[in-house]
């Protein structure tokens, strides 16, 4: 997906296992990348891990595996099983 936000990993290597599990709908954010907004209405922007190979799509519902990148930013850490459609 194009709109949305990479890590800069230089950590690619290691391996990440999710911490923390998000469902919801990916929608665009005010600036364009892609966010997520979950079921309690919470818009968290994305920002992918470098190597995980999943693709999203604008208005779809998905359960993301990751940790918190910041308060605002949902990181998915994981792999692309942790992408899982709804």
């Amino acid at each position: 997906m194009k709109h949305m936000a990479g890590d800069m990993s230089v950590q690619a290597d290691r391996p990440c296992t999710p911490e923390v599990w998000i469902t919801g709908v990916v929608t665009p954010n005010a600036q364009g990348f892609a966010a997520i907004r979950d079921d309690e209405g919470k818009l968290s922007n994305l920002v992918w891990r470098i190597t995980n190979t999943a693709t999203v799509e604008w208005g779809r519902r998905y359960r993301i595996g990751g940790r918190w990148f910041s308060p605002e930013a949902f990181w998915a850490c994981g792999e692309a099983d942790s992408v899982i459609p709804q």
